[in-house]
């Protein structure tokens, strides 16, 4: 399923907008425009998004150990929670005292409702482009998935599907493009080596459960991915495996070898916990990706990566899929979000998670994007696919995840690259 629009279906939701007196501004694909809040409400709204991810932990207490729901009356909960916190973030940063806030929420979230409707009846998939030009920063805070559809109002007494719950929230009825800091006009096809292959570099934490089934999966999707790793492994330590990832988050353009072929790896991949910690006991928490090989384990802290020198190198970086809990999570207590980091270097995009994840749903959720890319979907389509498909089966924490970039990407697909074996 491609997920290519016309620029005509799109919604854009800009901040400062084009007036710069507005917060926000949405565009419709009529043209017509509604703009929310002011230029100083974007601070409030930053500092609400910064306290997201705490608040979205207390909602996953409704899942078990494998992220999944027991019934449909805990699928209804988790969604009515999500969709409470997607409220107050809203209300915490644009309502105001005489009213006019709430009423502007309103109007743009009856239009969303009818926007998302109306692509619906036509069986296509909606589209927001979040255009974060005037504030980069601000445009990665965001968690939009969450937020359901602008509508502010208590949600209903009477009882209704968990469906209908799912339903109301942005992530799941759109794909959400994120255009990165300073990004020109995307390349959407990933680069294949001299076979027709995915050039993908595998990093791990050995310990973790599922890590094994992504990697073979990989792995036996040889005629279409290219892997290197995992690592670190037998053979390269988590130190020569730390200094390997490093170097690629800060030089996403450096070149990957294959079959003669120097590539620049196309996907880097981190199956891996993720979180904080103090790697200089200066009391400032750092986020940072655990590599082991089951004896002995290696962090990557952002900083290092920051501090790594700046280089000028042509072409198109690489997607890095960081399947660890929290990678996406930019919270005000801590000194530095690995997802800022990389976008910075000049990566293609950044497919991260809010959240705390268990780590058999982190590994099927990633199996099921991979497959949808195997298969010719775009990767907003795999994203959106892979969500849809999970909740269906009482797995609701696809939502959690997000991408930074172009929902475009895709792998090229020819007449000797077909996946065999997906």
């Amino acid at each position: 399923m491609s997920a290519s629009r016309s620029k005509s279906d799109v919604l854009t939701i800009a901040f400062g907008g084009r007036e710069a007196d507005f917060a926000l501004s949405f565009t419709f694909p009529d043209g017509s425009v509604l703009h929310l809040g002011t230029r100083d409400d974007l601070a409030g709204l930053e500092r609400a998004s910064q306290q997201i991810t705490p608040q979205l932990e207390s909602v996953r207490t409704e899942l078990d150990a494998d992220g999944r729901c027991h019934d449909d009356r805990c699928m209804k909960r988790f969604f009515d929670g999500v969709a409470r916190l997607g409220r107050a973030l809203l209300l915490e940063a644009f309502d105001d005292a005489g009213g006019q806030g709430r009423a502007r929420m309103r109007a743009i979230g009856a239009r969303l409702r009818l926007y998302a409707a109306k692509l619906s009846r036509e069986r296509l998939i909606p589209l927001v482009e979040v255009d974060g030009a005037r504030n980069e920063a601000l445009c990665n805070l965001i968690p939009f998935e969450i937020l359901p559809l602008m509508d502010i109002d208590a949600l209903p007494e009477r009882d209704s599907t968990w469906h209908h719950s799912a339903d109301i929230l942005l992530g799941f009825n759109l794909i959400l493009v994120r255009w990165l800091p300073r990004q020109a006009e995307p390349d959407d096809a990933f680069k294949l080596d001299a076979g027709g292959r995915l050039p993908l570099r595998f990093f791990q934490d050995s310990t973790l459960a599922g890590v094994r089934a992504e990697h073979n999966f990989l792995a036996r999707n040889a005629a279409r991915v290219a892997l290197d790793g995992p690592m670190p492994d037998q053979d390269r330590t988590p130190y020569a495996a730390h200094a390997v990832a490093v170097q690629n988050l800060a030089r996403p353009h450096a070149p990957f070898a294959t079959k003669g072929q120097r590539l620049p790896p196309q996907v880097l991949h981190f199956s891996t916990h993720g979180g904080w910690g103090d790697p200089d006991e200066l009391h400032l928490r750092d986020f940072c990706l655990t590599l082991s090989d089951g004896a002995t384990a290696r962090s990557i802290y952002a900083h290092e990566v920051k501090e790594q020198p700046r280089t000028r190198e042509a072409g198109s970086g690489p997607l890095v899929f960081l399947n660890a809990c929290y990678s996406a999570a930019d919270d005000p207590h801590h000194l530095m979000s690995m997802v800022r980091v990389v976008l910075e270097r000049g990566v293609r995009g950044v497919l991260a998670c809010y959240t705390r994840i268990p780590d058999r749903f982190a590994s099927a959720f990633s199996r099921s994007v991979y497959r949808r890319l195997l298969l010719g979907d775009d990767l907003g389509a795999a994203v959106l696919a892979a969500r849809r498909s999970f909740a269906s089966k009482r797995a609701p924490m696809g939502l959690f995840y997000t991408h930074y970039g172009s929902h475009r990407l895709h792998i090229p697909r020819d007449a000797k690259a077909v996946a065999q074996r997906v």
